[in-house]
């Protein structure tokens, strides 16, 4: 065993409690242009997913390229991944996480003018885990988005054919993203959402079009609003004893409830507001949080509103920045600690520079300003005249065939080295800086013990001690965004002389000890060419295989007991990643 550096660090720190670990911040897509359709996701211990799709590849159809971004908990990028799939188009349509902090990514697949439906499971690291690509047999499927529930999955769309009635289905997922079973309905229209209701059931909304549906995609309920009044535009979420939806209608949004059974149970105020959907969440305390675009005269502000589980908007904020929004959906998580990490797609059309287009904003809903933005109150709420009215709809509700496409389609990950997000404003603390570092001898490795408990290895989130053994840089973190500190270990090794031994003799007789010849060596064999002659000089084995070792056998027969010249050419790798090559020319023998 070589030998270990024991490193103790004394720091006099003071620590702010561990529910501080976010800060507010404003970054803009560095090439909207090549993208659209931001989608975000949170994982329990805090990290932000993103994930768009390539503008290029829509316009063209070709090659479909899925972007990933992680960010940590402090709007820090650790990683940025482009997911291809030569000859297939895809296209994200909706990302959740796990609890094993893994994201599952769901959309469409186009191969010419046939559309697929795909699911796309990716580790926290960024590695592809599975990817399922399945057919439902028409000629479209519009795909909307995806629930988890209880290592369920449940994903929903739209099915389109010729001449055929539009149709909406449920799927059903096992975790390992194998199809369960699934249900289609009519009628529907295009656009929509559906959820897990705390039953275990569903709830999907299309156009004016609701349905209620058992755990086993059985029909419970289905109506319709024959009112003039619009159809949904956001929702259902769940809340107690019903259903939230938002509706717009005349410049004007509101939402309204149903329970359980579709009945109407109120309807909000209305709020001046766009055309599109506000992004609802239901929160611990009951209230529900919408962000939503509100119109001003050069672009949009983003807003937010609480509203109350009677219907009553207690709460309207806007964000006050020196320069217009031109986003249009928005789509937002909001952390344990109320900080809310909003994305924004820009609106069609896009509203002039200086108006920010693309964007991904992060502030504390309870804090009052910062040295770049602030929350603002203001009132801007009416009656509400609309008269809804839900009957009863007649539904046919059928089986739906979704197959796994038989054939092999390669995902190739790509690292995406520069940051694809630019600062508007540098709320960032400096934070204090650590820099170690370390050469190690041949055979040495390095045994690290972080500052304190509240420090976290940044590639594991672990904070135990850890032998350091490959060269590279190791960075630890207290995992604080308004007092960070950060470390990094760096680990270098001075080069080593590889060593060799060829035995000289051997014994093939099953008795488990030196039963075949090998090449020895403490650094690692990357190439090997191992020729063995008789003494008459016939070629007995000629093999270019880096694990080969000889048997004693020659075209599967043993050769018999003497003495045979065996001819070596090999490349060996040692710790610091140099390569070494050499050949041996040694009579051995074997015995028997």
């Amino acid at each position: 065993m070589g030998r270990r550096y024991y490193i103790t660090y004394w720091i006099c720190i003071f620590f702010l409690p561990l529910d501080a670990v976010s800060q507010d911040y404003l970054k803009t897509l560095d090439s909207p242009n090549k993208y659209f359709g931001q989608k975000i996701a949170r994982t329990s211990n805090g990290n932000i997913y993103i994930g768009d799709s390539s503008l290029e590849a829509l316009n063209t159809g070709q090659d479909g390229r899925l972007l990933l971004t992680k960010l940590d908990n402090c709007g820090q990028v650790e990683w940025s991944y482009f997911y291809e799939t030569e000859g297939l188009y895809v296209e994200i349509r909706d990302i959740i996480t796990t609890l094993d902090e893994e994201v599952i990514l769901f959309g469409s697949a186009y191969l010419g003018f046939d559309e697929r439906v795909f699911l796309l499971k990716i580790g926290s690291d960024g590695a592809i885990k599975r990817f399922k690509l399945f057919n439902t047999g028409t000629v479209d499927h519009f795909t909307y988005n995806i629930d988890i529930k209880g290592g369920q999955i449940m994903a929903y769309g739209l099915l389109l054919d010729w001449n055929v009635q539009k149709q909406g289905f449920i799927a059903l997922f096992d975790s390992e993203l194998n199809y369960q079973w699934g249900k289609r309905f009519a009628p529907v229209i295009t656009g929509g959402e559906a959820i897990f209701t705390q039953e275990g059931g569903f709830l999907c909304r299309s156009g004016k079009y609701i349905y209620k549906l058992d755990s086993q995609g059985n029909l419970v309920w289905a109506s319709i609003n024959d009112s003039s009044m619009s159809a949904p535009i956001a929702g259902p979420v769940a809340v107690n004893g019903g259903y939230v939806f938002e509706t717009t209608q005349e410049d004007q949004g509101f939402f309204f409830k149903l329970d359980d059974n579709g009945q109407l149970i109120w309807m909000s105020p209305s709020f001046p507001s766009t055309n599109y959907a506000a992004d609802i969440q239901r929160q611990a305390n009951g209230d529900l949080l919408a962000v939503y675009t509100c119109p001003q005269a050069m672009g949009n502000d983003i807003c937010y509103l609480l509203v109350a589980p009677d219907g009553e908007i207690v709460q309207q904020r806007k964000l006050i920045f020196d320069r217009p929004f031109t986003a249009g959906q928005l789509e937002y998580t909001l952390s344990d600690e109320g900080y809310l990490t909003v994305v924004g797609n820009a609106a069609i059309p896009p509203a002039p520079a200086p108006a920010l287009k693309d964007f991904l904003l992060q502030a504390a809903l309870t804090s009052n300003s910062n040295d770049c933005f602030y929350w603002e109150d203001f009132e801007s709420t009416s009656p509400n005249n609309f008269n809804p009215n839900f009957v009863q709809l007649d539904t046919i509700i059928q089986d739906l065939n979704m197959s796994l496409w038989p054939e092999q389609i390669q995902v190739n990950k790509i690292a995406i080295e520069n940051s694809l997000y630019n600062n508007e404003c540098d709320l960032s603390p400096d934070g204090n800086k650590v820099q170690i570092d370390t050469m190690l001898r041949c055979g040495e490795d390095w045994l690290v013990s972080l500052p304190s408990e509240d420090f976290v290895w940044l590639d594991n989130g672990r904070n135990d001690d850890r032998v350091l053994k490959e060269i590279g840089e190791y960075r630890a973190s207290n995992v604080d965004c308004t007092n960070p500190i950060s470390y990094t270990y760096t680990l270098a090794r001075e080069a080593c002389a590889c060593d060799l031994f060829l035995p000289t003799a051997f014994s093939p007789n099953n008795d488990s000890q030196n039963d075949a010849l090998s090449l020895f060596s403490n650094c690692s064999l990357s190439k090997l060419e191992m020729k063995v002659y008789s003494r008459w000089g016939d070629e007995l084995i000629n093999s270019n295989a880096a694990e080969f070792s000889w048997d004693g056998t020659s075209n599967g027969k043993p050769v018999p007991a003497g003495l045979y010249l065996v001819l070596i050419r090999y490349e060996l790798t040692d710790e610091v990643g140099e390569k070494q090559q050499g050949e041996i020319a040694q009579e051995v023998m074997l015995i028997r």
